[in-house]
């Protein structure tokens, strides 16, 4: 299970995203044992070479985060 945790914040760095609030109670694992990550009120998104840190507003960043979950394009 632990493996399944680790790589679904894999995922989610992948796509620039930093939860921010990595706890169990954000975690949730379904009944066919797939994992969820709960709560992006934390999160920010990194751009460039630099690892620059965007947190203008969390409301654009849960916004990104949705498009990302939809399967729209997010840059």
């Amino acid at each position: 299970m632990a493996n399944k945790v680790q790589q679904a914040f894999a995922e989610i760095h992948k796509l620039d995203v930093i939860h921010g609030d990595v706890r169990a109670a954000n975690i949730l694992v379904a009944e066919d044992e797939s994992i969820w990550i709960l709560d992006f009120e934390y999160a920010q998104v990194v751009f460039g070479s630099r690892g620059q840190v965007f947190t203008d507003e969390a409301s654009e960043v849960r916004m990104l985060l949705d498009r990302i979950q939809r399967g729209e394009p997010y840059c």
